[in-house]
């Protein structure tokens, strides 16, 4: 049960970020200014370029470090670990230099700022093969539970320097010590729980190994990276400080209900590296296509209600100064649906041998919607910037991952719509028809709580209408392979224990 049990735990440490952002954002606003506000986007935004410092690295330790447990290969996860450890050393000290590049050539708006945020970047990325080690071991929620604490703390600091009048180094502060304070609790925890040891004997072999995999994933990530922050970039260039952030507003709300449909196939990462040694051909194929289905009745109703009420939550939340971006924000909420449709997919093809299809449908996705928001953003404004990430989303990510990993699973095309797509949003339709002509919301309260209940409606139809035996075979297989994992793992350890006592 431990796969429920980090899905569980990625949701709670989701929704505590949630609810900090929301009570964080409109005091952080006020105590700065709108146009303070902007600079903070755009430091922030910036700071993106020194996340990409790992090349990718992250998302192949998990994969390696997970295929090696599964294999109970003891020798080769200690050789792998050591690879990484040398890589990240080196990683390390390439992210430290290029935060004092970008501050020493003034890039940014605020040096100061940006140099804060690249020490927190550069300390998560030191101790981020330790966090993979975790992962990898299934024990994804010990990490939740650090990020849950961190979140905590970081938001108490920023309230609390925002009240002695620090402005925007406060919050600059607060993320430093609240990021950093995360990294460094992962290392002795995954010395002790994840047994890390090093061996350096085949720092060449793994290293090149890994970097192969690593270089697909690095397109990847720059290329995510691309499309959630350059946006604020580009209508710097074309707007006002003031567009970027009533923009960023939208951005943000999007991005944060895109992670929370992303923590339930975050979860299944290690699983989907284990599946590749399993015995059950079909595997694959039915992790796609239920893990979609169920992640889809969800997605649908709740992104279908953030387009319809977009304007409202905004207006309740921020104030009359921000319903500019209403219509930015339902069109990448409706965006943020056809990501997560996609998510899934992009995982069996990453963790199958094939992530340089993640990697090219990413780039290929950036690329369009780089091109299309210089051009939709001269024409229509900050919409312009929305519109283009609709479109990139549609046409490359969705279509291009999706194509590729029922090619994969030799599941078709029209199975997949018909089993993991079509039921959810079918149940959808009826609850966002009757949202769309409910009266309007007086808080954010009354809106959040119309709005579970129409989500939970569209579940309860899901529920009634489309779960069958093919279901109720799916989870039964999932929990047995699960805990005959569990139990055969529990079994080695101790046997070690024992053996070690003698």
């Amino acid at each position: 049960m431990i796969w429920l049990k980090n899905i569980l735990s990625n949701y709670l440490r989701f929704f505590t970020a949630l609810a900090v952002m929301a009570v964080l954002t409109p005091i952080i606003i006020q105590h700065i200014g709108v146009e303070s506000y902007g600079t903070w986007v755009i430091v922030y935004a910036l700071i993106g370029i020194v996340s990409l410092s790992d090349l990718g690295f992250a998302t192949a330790a998990i994969k390696f470090l997970a295929e090696a447990q599964t294999n109970n290969n003891d020798l080769s996860r200690n050789q792998i670990t050591g690879a990484l450890v040398f890589v990240y050393a080196f990683l390390t000290l390439f992210c430290f230099s290029l935060v004092l590049l970008i501050y020493m050539l003034e890039l940014t708006p605020r040096g100061d700022i940006f140099l804060l945020l690249g020490a927190a970047s550069t300390i998560v990325i030191g101790t981020s093969v330790h966090r993979a080690a975790l992962i990898a071991n299934g024990q994804q929620h010990i990490v939740n539970w650090i990020a849950i604490a961190g979140t905590l703390l970081q938001a108490l600091l920023t309230y609390e320097l925002l009240q002695q009048g620090w402005d925007i180094e406060g919050v600059a502060l607060s993320h430093f010590v609240g990021t950093s304070l995360q990294a460094l609790c992962c290392v002795p925890i995954a010395n002790r729980l994840a047994r890390m040891t090093t061996d350096f004997s085949k720092i060449k072999e793994y290293g090149k190994h890994i970097a192969k995999f690593s270089c697909w994933a690095l397109i990847a990530n720059t290329s995510v990276m691309i499309i959630l922050r350059v946006d604020p970039l580009l209508i710097e260039q074309l707007a006002s400080l003031e567009a970027v952030a009533v923009f960023a507003i939208a951005l943000k709300i999007a991005e944060q209900a895109l992670l929370l449909n992303k923590q339930f196939s975050n979860a299944l990462l290690p699983l989907v590296s284990k599946i590749q040694g399993d015995a059950l051909e079909n595997a694959r194929a039915e992790l796609l296509v239920y893990s979609t289905r169920y992640l889809i009745v969800f997605a649908a109703p709740f992104l279908g209600l953030l387009a319809i009420n977009g304007g409202d939550l905004i207006f309740l939340w921020v104030g009359a100064d921000f319903v500019a971006a209403s219509d930015s924000l339902s069109l990448l909420a409706i965006a943020a649906l056809f990501s997560t449709m996609q998510f899934n997919a992009a995982n069996i093809n990453g963790m199958s041998g094939h992530p340089h299809w993640v990697g090219l449908s990413m780039l290929l996705s950036a690329i369009v919607k780089i091109v299309l928001s210089l051009y939709f953003i001269s024409l229509y404004g900050i919409v312009g910037a929305a519109i283009g990430t609709l479109i990139a989303s549609v046409t490359c990510e969705f279509t291009i991952n999706v194509y590729k990993s029922c090619k994969i699973t030799a599941v078709s095309i029209f199975t997949f719509f018909r089993r993991s797509l079509l039921p959810g949003i079918l149940c959808a339709i009826p609850c966002l028809y009757l949202a769309s002509v409910d009266e309007v919301s007086a808080s954010v309260l009354d809106l959040f709580v119309m709005n579970v209940l129409y989500g939970s409606a569209a579940v309860l139809l899901f529920v009634c209408f489309f779960v069958d035996a093919a279901d109720r075979s799916f989870f039964g297989k999932l929990l047995l392979n699960s805990e005959s994992r569990d139990a055969k793992t529990n079994s080695e350890v101790s046997s070690k224990s024992i053996s070690a006592t003698r």
